[in-house]
């Protein structure tokens, strides 16, 4: 396969050495719904909503400065109050955030793969429904 630019998965250690290996130049963009959900397992449940709002205006920054800029700002005020989620906020930015140097059309279906799970899941329900209908449908 050649003239991949970019590929977007979770950050299943397998699949992103693949992708180094096979798809060198290649940008790979963490899934930030696959992200978000790693890095509230490691916030205190009471944080989480706080967490959620504050990462999504990072993730949703109109450019990579902008988003650094609120990176650091919330690493800073909840270091102390969530650090294994501000650990995996600093490691994984520069995953999660490799859409932003893309034109913005580009963003919205590009920082997830929950488009290709929904096309998966269609496909699997429209070849097998047997699996996904009661009886009484």
């Amino acid at each position: 396969m050649s003239g991949v630019d970019i590929v977007v998965s979770d950050s299943h250690s397998g699949l992103v050495k693949a992708l180094q290996t096979e798809f060198q130049g290649c940008t790979w963009q963490r899934c930030q719904t696959h992200f978000m959900r790693n890095l509230l397992d490691a916030t205190p449940k009471a944080l989480q909503e706080e967490v959620y709002q504050q990462v999504r205006a990072v993730l949703d920054a109109p450019d990579l400065k902008t988003a650094r800029l609120l990176k650091d700002a919330f690493v800073e005020a909840y270091a102390e109050k969530a650090p294994k989620a501000m650990q995996a906020l600093e490691n994984g930015f520069d995953d999660v955030t490799a859409v932003l140097v893309l034109p913005e059309r580009y963003r919205r279906r590009l920082r997830t793969t929950n488009g290709v799970e929904r096309l998966i899941a269609s496909m699997t329900f429209n070849l097998c429904p047997c699996i996904f209908r009661s009886t009484s449908s």
